[in-house]
This record gives structure tokens, C-alpha cells and sequence, in this order.
């Protein structure tokens, strides 16, 4: 989301498209990461915690 905004937002800025990439590509590695964590020590999501977020 803030990618798309950083582009949006300022489109004559010259630095915008790189920064909203830099952005793009933190929020991308976090959240492999995040996603090996779980995967290493087997952690799963709570099924209640899943329907109060839908």
C-alpha cells in the first residue's frame, strides 16, 4: 500500500519511484522472513484470530 501511494503521491519527484521500490523490496524480504520463521518452528495462525480479522 505505501508503495503505491509513494508513487501516486509524487509523481514529478524524481527519487519517488526508487524509494517506493526500496519500500516495496523491505516489506517483501520481511515478510519471507516472517514467513521462514514460522515455517522453521512450525507456527501456525490461531483459527479464532482468523475469523476476527475477516
Amino acid at each position: 500500500m505505501i508503495f503505491i501511494v509513494l508513487f501516486t503521491k509524487y509523481p514529478d519527484w524524481p527519487e519517488g519511484i526508487y524509494y517506493a521500490a526500496i519500500v516495496f523490496l523491505l516489506a517483501s524480504a520481511t515478510d519471507k522472513l516472517d514467513g521462514y520463521i514460522a515455517r522453521k518452528y512450525n507456527q501456525v495462525t490461531l483459527k479464532w484470530c482468523l475469523k476476527l480479522l475477516q
